[in-house]
Formats: structure tokens, C-alpha cells, sequence
């Protein structure tokens, strides 16, 4: 509680009990009035007045406000009324009897926020825009925020609500020859269904859907049976779909001869289907019997294949009459020849298979001893379908000279392959067999040529991983003695006309196998280089210029003794080398970039 008293006299006054003062008027007649304490909410204070507050009426004490239209006291409760449109202070006064004293109170400019409410409808699917308003969607209900021009706000709450609307089915059928046809005043082309929109009487749109069936005319049966047999069906009707299945069931030794519909004969089945019918109709069905039936079936099989087997059962060379029970449920004849096959035929390899050096595919000949028409049946070992290859039974022809040719998959690699072969009569008879094996080559892209006068065989990193523990060199297929080093010098170079290759002894396993020849290729002019000082220690620097080109520029390279690069970077006009190697000999090479020069030296590492 606080004293709002806004006289300042406060020697009139004598305070009792804390804030209740004590009036004495001029002719001492002892009296009370409280003018304070006023009692305010939490937060409020006599300078900001927002909230209703309690007025004190005790001893008889009255209030009243002098501006009822913001301030109104009703008993011992003073009101705020809103909005108050500016800020505003009102004269509060308490009386008793003829004593009275008055406080001012404060009001400020009013942030009431008015709420109001609004309610509408609207048909399903409809939307609602408020104008120069921001509407936030809650459903089907929209709170609307205006700022009023009184400088408050004021809330507006729409509530809308669905209309009805109705969605109508209507259902008629007719027959097909009735279209078009109408289904409650509406012309239906084709059966199905048909929709139409309309608005009802509260503004909505709503739905009419008609709905057209077909009806069907059902037309009667009449099924007659002449022999051994029987109809499933007699006197009946068509289902509405217009057609009917008519099963026909013949007894042993029977069969359905003939099969006519209203006098029309048609192909006799023991299941027909009848359809597209215009009226009732007769079925007639003449079953007739089945005359037993022999017949002659001769087999010729391998003799190491007797005894053969026909029907499950097994009989040896020789004619065999058997009885069989056929699809009329009658017996039948069936005279069994069995003859047994010699092996006659011999197979006779003329070569083997060559090396493809390039070749897309491998080839081999033979001759066959026999005049039936033959058979070869290819089967590779367990590397060689691993390599790509796969079994195969190729036709070939019945006698003389053959040749068979075998395309190379794409994942075949340098190996030993094997290769089973079994030439086959037209019996199915197994009657020669040989075998073969072939290898491919490694390629030649294999050998480097250095220079003019060096051939080396990559190493390992460079040739698709394979290593080696043996070599030999070959010109124009024969051994050239003493070469058996990874690399071949020529003196005092390569020739021209000769071709090389090289046996390689496959370090996993020993298997060698040779390589595809290559020829020597031209080589650019070829230059010396000056190499100052040579030898010299690992590390220390080595000044490097082409003789006769003190303005060269290319590249700079260098080579150790199996020809595997171990330097290279840009010259120009002269280069100073560094190489933190191990003692030996190595090859420095300067080239251009258009290949056409080239200068080599030998540089020897202490």
C-alpha cells in the first residue's frame, strides 16, 4: 500500500496505524477519512493505472471519479474502462460526511486488444481472403489481426462452417440395342458411368452420377449326345457374360467325332467355348469309337549304352512288341527295334595349335574316318576356362580334312592351356578322342627398345605384373648364345631385316614361354652427351650438355642397368644431375619433345 495523497497539507493529517490518516476539521469535531490507502495490483503504481484497484470504504469513507468515461467506482472497486486513446489523468475523490480529499491517477494510452467475433459458411473447397488483413488458417476456423485506427488492435475470430452438398447416384441397365438410353433425363451413349456437377439450393456444388449396365438376353440350351460319350450340360441357360464352356466327355475306347451347333458343323473339341449367341440354339455331339492302333519305332543307340530304355523300361538288341495304353484309354502297338552301334570312327590331329602372335583367334586341323555326320565336343581345363574359354560341341562335317577355329576371349593371358576332344557320330556315340595343348604368348609390347642397339624386357611394374627368373634371346627364331640377361646389346647395333624375341622362364612356377618377335624400329638422330665429372660419387653434382647443341632442349632422363627410368626432368641448354643411387653403371638420355633427336651418354656412380 502506498499514500497517493496529492495534497501536500499534510499537517492536517495525523497518521495512525501505519497509512490511515486522521482529519481534524476547524471546529475539532473528531472525524475519519480515508482518502488512502488505494490498493493496486501487482506492478502497478499510481503514475500507470491499467488494471481495476481496491478503494478503501471503511469508517464510511465514499469515492468517486471524476471522469467516469475512464475511470468508474463502483463501491469499493475502481474500473478502467478501455480503449483510452491517449495518455490521461483523473481527479479521484473520497468523502465522509462534509470532509473530503481528493489523488490523481494516471491512465495511460490503452494497448487493449478487442476481440470479436464473426461466422460464416462455405461450400467444401471454397476459400476465404480477408481484405488488407492477415488471416491465419486453424482448420476450418481463420483469426483475423486488424489495426484499427484508434491506434489499438482489435482480433476478429471467423468461424466457418460447411455447407452441404450432395452427391447423387442413379443406376438403370438396358440391353445393346437399346442405346443410346436415358438414366433420369440423362442420354447415356455406351454403358459405364457418366458424372454431372450442379449447384444446390445453399450455393454448393454437388455430384450426379449415372451409371449404365448392360443387360444380357438369356437365351436357352439344347444339348443332344449321340455314341459313348456324355455332355456336362443339357437345357440350361447362358451366363450374362454370353458365353457358355460345353465339356464333352468321351467313354473307353471313344472319341468325339463330330460336334455341330444349330446344323452348322465346327471343328469337334471336347471343351468348346459357345458364344455370341442371337437366340436359343442345339448342340449336337456324335462320339464315335477308336480303332487300336500299331505303329513301329526303331532305336540305334551305342552298344556300351544297351540295354535301351523306352517307356521306363529297359530292352536289349532286338524287335519288341509292346502294349501301351493310348489317350482314348485303348491298347495300342508299338513294335520296339533295338540295334546296337560299334565304335567305327577314328580322329587323326594333323597339328597343333600355333601362337597367336596378334591373332584374334587359334586354329588346329584334323581328319575323321567315318561317313555319318559328326560331332566335336571342345572341353578345356580348369586354366583355360578360368582365362575365358568355355566348352562347346561344334557340327563339323561327315569325313576328310577339318579344321576348327577358336576365337580368343578378351581375358586370355600368357599360359599353358589343355584341351580334351571328342569327336561324336550322329548316334550320340563317344567314338574317338584326343587331346591337345597350346600356349599364348606373351606379347610383344613386352621388349623395350633403347636406343638403337638394346632390347629389355619390362619389368614387373611395367608388364602387367609378371616376374621372371630366366631368359633367353632368339633372332629369326634361333637361340642367340650367351644372351640370357633381362636386356640385349647389339653391336655394334640392331638389324633391320632380323626379327627378336625371348623365352621367359616364369618365376611362380618355371613355365616358359616365348614372346612375340619384334623388329628394330628407326630410331632419331642420335647425339653424345658430356657428362663432367664421370665417374662420380652418389650425390655429388654432374654438369650435363649435348655436344654439338648448346641450345638443346627436351627432357632429361636416366636409366638404370635393367632399363628402369630413375630421373627425369626438363633440359634446357645444360642440366645439373644429382642421383642419390646406389654404385653402378646408368644411361643418361636428352631428347626433344617432337622425337627428333636424341643424345645419350653412360654415367658411372661410385
Amino acid at each position: 500500500m502506498r499514500n497517493l495523497m496529492g495534497d501536500d497539507a499534510e499537517e492536517d493529517f495525523i497518521f495512525e496505524d501505519g497509512f490511515y490518516p486522521r482529519l481534524r476539521h476547524m471546529d475539532e469535531r473528531p472525524g475519519r477519512l480515508a482518502a488512502s490507502p488505494i490498493l493496486l495490483y501487482p506492478g502497478e503504481n499510481a503514475d500507470s493505472v491499467t488494471l481495476p484497484f481496491y478503494v478503501d470504504t471503511n469508517y464510511g469513507v465514499r469515492w468517486c471519479s471524476m471522469d467516469e468515461n475512464i475511470i468508474k467506482i463502483e463501491g469499493n472497486i475502481g474500473y478502467v474502462r478501455h480503449p483510452v486513446l491517449k495518455e490521461t489523468t483523473v481527479r479521484v475523490e473520497a468523502w465522509k460526511e462534509d470532509f473530503s480529499k481528493h489523488v490523481y491517477l494516471d491512465v495511460p494510452a490503452s494497448n487493449y486488444v478487442y476481440q470479436d467475433l464473426m461466422a460464416d459458411t462455405v461450400c467444401p473447397g471454397d476459400s476465404v481472403k480477408m481484405i488488407n488483413s492477415y488471416a491465419r488458417n486453424e482448420g476450418w476456423n481463420y483469426e483475423v489481426v486488424e489495426t484499427a485506427s484508434a491506434e489499438y488492435d482489435t482480433i476478429y475470430r471467423m468461424y466457418l462452417h460447411h455447407l452441404p452438398t450432395y452427391n447423387l447416384t442413379y443406376t438403370d441397365s438396358c440391353y445393346l440395342e437399346e442405346l443410346p438410353y436415358r438414366v433420369e433425363g440423362v442420354q447415356m451413349e455406351s454403358f459405364g458411368n457418366k458424372t454431372e456437377r450442379y449447384v444446390t439450393k445453399v450455393g454448393c456444388d454437388s455430384v450426379r452420377e449415372y451409371e449404365l449396365l448392360r443387360r444380357w438376353h438369356h437365351y436357352r440350351v439344347s444339348v443332344r449326345v449321340k455314341g459313348a460319350g456324355t455332355a456336362n450340360i443339357t437345357d440350361t441357360v447362358l451366363r450374362e457374360d454370353g458365353s457358355l464352356w460345353l465339356d464333352f466327355t468321351a467313354s473307353s475306347c471313344h472319341k468325339l467325332d463330330s460336334l455341330r451347333i444349330d446344323g452348322k458343323t465346327v471343328p469337334p473339341q471336347n471343351r468348346y467355348l459357345l458364344q455370341n449367341l442371337h437366340g436359343d440354339c442345339t448342340v449336337e455331339a456324335v462320339f464315335g469309337s477308336v480303332v487300336p492302333t500299331e505303329s513301329v519305332l526303331h532305336y540305334e543307340v551305342c552298344s556300351d549304352s544297351l540295354p535301351a530304355v523306352y517307356n521306363g523300361e529297359a530292352y536289349g538288341a532286338g524287335e519288341h512288341k509292346i502294349l501301351l495304353r493310348n489317350a482314348a484309354g485303348c491298347d495300342s502297338v508299338v513294335r520296339l527295334q533295338v540295334q546296337g552301334k560299334e565304335n567305327v570312327a577314328r580322329i587323326a590331329v594333323l597339328d597343333t595349335i600355333a601362337p597367336p602372335c596378334g591373332a584374334s583367334e587359334i586354329s588346329f586341323s584334323y581328319t575323321i574316318e567315318t561317313g555319318l555326320p559328326q560331332r566335336l565336343r571342345l572341353a578345356f581345363d580348369p586354366a583355360a576356362l578360368s582365362a575365358g574359354f568355355r566348352d562347346t560341341v561344334l557340327a563339323v562335317g561327315s569325313t576328310g580334312l577339318q579344321t576348327v577355329r577358336m576365337a580368343l576371349p578378351a581375358t586370355v593371358h600368357p599360359d599353358r592351356y589343355g584341351l580334351q576332344l571328342w569327336q561324336v557320330d550322329g548316334t550320340g556315340c563317344y567314338v574317338a578322342e584326343d587331346a591337345l595343348s597350346f600356349e599364348i604368348p606373351y606379347p610383344s609390347n613386352i621388349i623395350v627398345q633403347k636406343w638403337s642397339d638394346v632390347l629389355a624386357v619390362l619389368s614387373a611394374e611395367y608388364n602387367g605384373g609378371y616376374e621372371f627368373s630366366g631368359y633367353q634371346w632368339f633372332r629369326n627364331g634361333e637361340p642367340i648364345e650367351g644372351e640370357t640377361r633381362p636386356y640385349y646389346y647389339a653391336k655394334p647395333y640392331l638389324r633391320s631385316g632380323d626379327t627378336y624375341a625371348v623365352l621367359l622362364e616364369r618365376a611362380s612356377d618355371g613355365l616358359k614361354l616365348p614372346s612375340c618377335g619384334v623388329k628394330r624400329k628407326g630410331y632419331p638422330r642420335g647425339f653424345s652427351l658430356e657428362l663432367l665429372p664421370n665417374p662420380v660419387t652418389a650425390g655429388e653434382a654432374v654438369q650435363v650438355s649435348v655436344e654439338g647443341k648448346p641450345n638443346a632442349e627436351g627432357t632429361i632422363e636416366v636409366f638404370d642397368g635393367i632399363g628402369k627410368p630413375v630421373y627425369q626432368r626438363a633440359f634446357r641448354r645444360s642440366h645439373t644431375l644429382r642421383l642419390s643411387v646406389q654404385p653402378g653403371s646408368y644411361v643418361v638420355r636428352v631428347r626433344d619433345g617432337k622425337g627428333s633427336w636424341t643424345a645419350t651418354g653412360k654415367l658411372v656412380v661410385q
